[in-house]
């Protein structure tokens, strides 16, 4: 379960929408500033909607730098988990592990070739592919040219071929989001990276892995610039942005809730659709954020709401509608009545 299959549930809905009313955006004539292809279908509108959820994180985070707090990206639970999605053991790779604290792929912990006499905290590797009880440290490269070049680590199945492609694009990824960073530069290797994180995260949340990783088409390229042209140019003197960040103990009451976005105070969630209505789903989503912030007891959230990003547009609420409603109390240990259920 996760918070988006939690406020599915029929007494959660009904819990929401008999306690608030949900608000309308008011203001008129809001324009649409980048319109999708009209060759877009459901799996297009889902993956640019996704990839452009790391590239305004990425934005922030360049313009923001030291004010910036964020999470790893989610991506990385395919190495966390590999035995998850591998099944069995890959050619000559006797244990993986991805730390808690580890940020990049250079913190992954892999062991290649059977020993029992390894550290399961050393980066290790052997030249011979064979065993030896004169194991050496090497270099991270020396990992990454096993795994992507070395003919004795097979892609005979499905799953390994796929191990390869997901941690190649990760490397290529680190490298392209790294350069953004230092260059500020939108280029076009940056937007094959977010929309190959975009699918291989669409792996880990739906458990299917998508044929066509590595593949673009030309519209994705031209969409995600001119939504990133439009972003608004805000120069607000902001303390804290918290990117992608997740609630605590709230998260685990759900089995997994994170947000996209907190600004100081504001509570963001980016939607890239084609039309501008804030409908019921979404006002529950975020109804169920700020719930779950209230459990946490962390965050000091005094609005909320959604960027519609195809408009450039932030609608967003005063959360006093929530936490100062008459019947709060009532409601909120309700809905921890039920997620505890």
């Amino acid at each position: 379960m996760s918070l988006t299959s939690f406020i599915k549930k029929e007494k959660v809905k009904k819990l929401i929408d008999d306690t608030f009313k949900k608000p309308k955006i008011t203001k008129k004539d809001i324009k649409i500033k980048a319109p999708p292809p009209s060759s877009y279908r459901s799996y297009d509108y889902m993956l640019i909607g996704m990839a452009f959820d790391y590239l305004l994180r990425f934005y922030l985070e360049n313009k923001y730098k030291s004010k910036v707090n964020k999470r790893r990206w989610i991506v990385y639970e395919y190495f966390k988990n590999c035995y998850k999605y591998i099944m069995f053991n890959l050619p000559n790779i006797s244990y993986i592990m991805f730390p808690k604290n580890a940020k990049s792929l250079k913190d992954l912990k892999i062991i290649i070739e059977n020993d029992d006499s390894y550290n399961p905290i050393t980066l290790q590797y052997n030249t011979e592919d064979k065993m030896s009880n004169n194991k050496k440290d090497d270099s991270f490269e020396d990992i990454v040219d096993y795994i992507l070049n070395n003919e004795n680590f097979a892609s005979k199945s499905k799953k390994e071929k796929q191990f390869k492609m997901i941690f190649r694009s990760i490397l290529n990824a680190e490298k392209n989001y790294q350069e953004y960073l230092n260059n500020g530069k939108l280029t076009e290797e940056l937007i094959k990276s977010i929309i190959d994180l975009s699918k291989i995260e669409g792996y880990i949340r739906g458990g299917r892995f998508d044929n066509r990783l590595g593949e673009y088409k030309d519209e994705y390229f031209k969409d995600l610039k001119r939504l990133y042209q439009i972003i608004p140019d805000e120069n607000f003197s902001y303390n804290n942005i918290y990117l992608n960040p997740s609630f605590g103990k709230g998260s685990k009451l759900v089995s997994g809730a994170d947000c996209d976005i907190i600004i100081d105070n504001m509570l963001i969630d980016i939607k890239t659709t084609k039309s501008i209505r804030f409908t019921r789903n979404h006002w529950r989503q975020l109804i169920g954020y700020l719930t779950l912030i209230d459990f946490q007891n962390k965050y000091n959230i005094k609005s909320a709401g959604i960027y519609f990003s195809r408009y450039g547009y932030y609608f967003t609420f005063n959360t006093n509608k929530i936490y100062k409603a008459d019947n709060y109390n009532d409601y909120y240990n309700e809905f921890l009545d039920i997620a505890r259920s």
